[in-house]
């Protein structure tokens, strides 16, 4: 499949009860993620109760995800009502494929969706995504205005973007 061809993807949000689906594509980033019910248990039990939700992308008769993303809606006093992408990771066996800017895409939707006037994403916790310098404002539809990077500690850069309605 080509990185334009988005016809046959699926991109949904995984709701507690199949978060296992996203195991595969998250442990080619979290390497320590030894066992999907300690996953399951943890993003289910956890994480989800702070706000964090999944949401994964598809090949057609595949039921595992093969790329995710792990994000939270929050407010903070500096980033106003925000988005933050902690995770963001691509099955190696699909990598290349456009899977994790087809991610991207959804979870900019998504923010403007909920009103959010800014998008974090925590480069140092993404595996197997190319963002290109700078970002596309093609490729995720105008506006995205860009915003300076921030440093969320000396080796964990994030992204950031404004988002304007």
């Amino acid at each position: 499949m080509s990185a334009s061809d988005t016809s046959s993807r699926e991109i949904r949000e995984l709701p507690a009860g199949e978060t296992r689906l996203a195991y595969p594509a998250m442990r080619a980033l979290q390497t320590r993620l030894t066992d999907e019910r300690e996953f399951v248990a943890c993003v289910d039990d956890l994480l989800r109760a702070g706000g964090y939700r999944l949401v994964g992308a598809f090949r057609p008769g595949q039921e595992e995800a093969v790329a995710v993303a792990g994000f939270r809606v929050a407010d903070s006093l500096a980033w106003g009502h925000y988005l933050y992408i902690d995770d963001l990771s691509t099955a190696p066996e699909a990598r290349r494929e456009g899977y994790g800017g087809a991610l991207l895409e959804w979870l900019v939707k998504e923010a403007r969706r909920l009103g959010c006037t800014q998008l974090h994403l925590d480069s140092a916790r993404v595996r197997a995504f190319r963002c290109p310098p700078p970002l596309s404002r093609t490729r995720l539809g105008h506006p995205l205005s860009p915003l300076r990077p921030r440093a969320a500690a000396a080796l964990a850069p994030a992204m950031a973007w404004g988002l304007r309605t």
